[in-house]
């Protein structure tokens, strides 16, 4: 174990393709492995309790409150956050094993994404820093839409692990697809609850910019076909993000008429 005991904190729901994975992984790294979920239909529970998880049921908070419920029941202040779709690879085990947990610093992961099998290394995906290990004593989760984040009540030093944290993000092609469904909702939510207009300018050429950043500029030919597709489906969901916004404004006019 790390010099300090981690609490590993994996929010869930119909999670019961990946949780074990995911646990196996951590049970090396982490004193308590603590799940969160959020009303699974499948066995991720069952599951997780067998692989030894404290699991505790809540309703749906949104992510980044349902992260802080669970930072708050963890029984260490160190916390190991994870997604159910990711696995410690065992060369980060090792690094976070030989860990001198310090007050005052965090640590960040370097995240690989799997695209049906391809490991992708370009399309900015890659490298994907994420912080994964801090003190809840002075971090906690915030953001209400899509891409929540750690916000530190101190000045913070980050250390970056050289281990991977693998992610296997998608089941399917219909996952991928419902996936960006959703975003596209909850980001429309966000720029409606910030005020943006969805001009003209960002309806038109937002996807097609979207496009060349992702397979040019960020390298996503280098992916190949994968690449060409998470390419596509980026531009497609900032068209469906102005869609959905222009639809929020519809409503709202509506509603004051």
């Amino acid at each position: 174990m790390p010099l300090a005991p981690l609490t590993a904190v994996i929010i869930t729901k119909d999670e019961a393709s990946n949780i074990a994975r995911c646990l196996n992984a951590l049970r090396e790294v982490a004193e308590e492995l603590l799940v969160i979920d959020s009303g699974s239909k499948d066995d991720t529970v069952e599951i997780a309790r067998q692989l030894g998880a404290r699991v505790v049921t809540t309703e749906w908070k949104g992510y980044a409150q349902t992260k802080n419920f669970g930072n708050d029941l963890a029984s260490n202040d160190w916390i190991l956050s994870i997604d159910a779709d990711e696995v410690i690879s065992p060369a980060l085990a090792a690094e976070i094993l030989n860990l001198k947990l310090t007050q005052g610093k965090a640590y960040r992961f370097n995240r690989l994404n799997n695209f049906f099998g391809q490991w992708i290394k370009y399309s900015g995906w890659f490298p994907d820093w994420k912080i994964r290990i801090f003190d809840r004593r002075n971090a906690y989760w915030v953001g209400e839409y899509v891409h929540e984040k750690l916000k530190f009540s101190e000045s913070i030093r980050i250390q970056k692990l050289e281990g991977l944290l693998y992610h296997y993000s998608y089941q399917s092609h219909e996952d991928h697809w419902n996936r960006i469904e959703l975003y596209s909702d909850l980001s429309a939510a966000e720029l409606f609850a910030k005020g943006a207009k969805p001009t003209w300018l960002k309806q038109k050429g937002g996807p097609v910019f979207r496009f060349v950043k992702t397979f040019i500029l960020q390298k996503g030919f280098l992916d190949g076909k994968a690449g060409w597709t998470i390419s596509k489906r980026a531009a497609r969901t900032v068209t469906l993000k102005y869609q959905k916004l222009n639809k929020l404004y519809e409503k709202h006019k509506n509603a004051k008429d």
